[in-house]
């Protein structure tokens, strides 16, 4: 499955998403992003219908990637039920990234079992 591309204006999408979603904050000029594209659209596939794989730039979205506490790139951000459960920064070969892949998996699945959506309240 390709890599999701996203925007700010995509972000509550993420936020509200019930399916589990990892997104690669990457950035232009960033030598570590451009070598880790490969890897993550590999990912991307092997993970199908476990993971939903998105990407921000943040040159083009800086509001909501400083939001999203994201202080260097590449930074993947793991989501349950549209909460952040973990996250790796920087670059990684294939067999670590899978193994952090794997860990937020299992965290994500416990979310997902113990936990209820976020709900936003309204107004009285």
């Amino acid at each position: 499955m390709p890599v999701k591309a996203i925007t700010s204006q995509d972000w509550d999408k993420v936020t509200s998403s019930e399916k589990f979603m990892v997104v690669n904050f990457s950035a232009k000029r960033c030598g570590f992003c451009m070598a880790l594209d490969p890897l993550y659209s590999r990912l991307a596939d092997s993970y199908e219908g476990r993971l939903t794989f998105a990407k921000m730039m943040v040159d083009e979205n800086q509001d909501t990637a400083r939001r999203a506490g994201i202080e260097g790139t590449p930074t993947l951000k793991f989501y349950c039920k549209g909460r952040e459960v973990g996250e790796h920064v920087g670059y990684a070969i294939e067999p670590a990234l899978r193994k952090k892949i794997d860990e937020m998996l299992a965290e994500m699945e416990a979310c997902y079992s113990n936990s209820t959506p976020l709900k936003a309240t309204q107004a009285a």
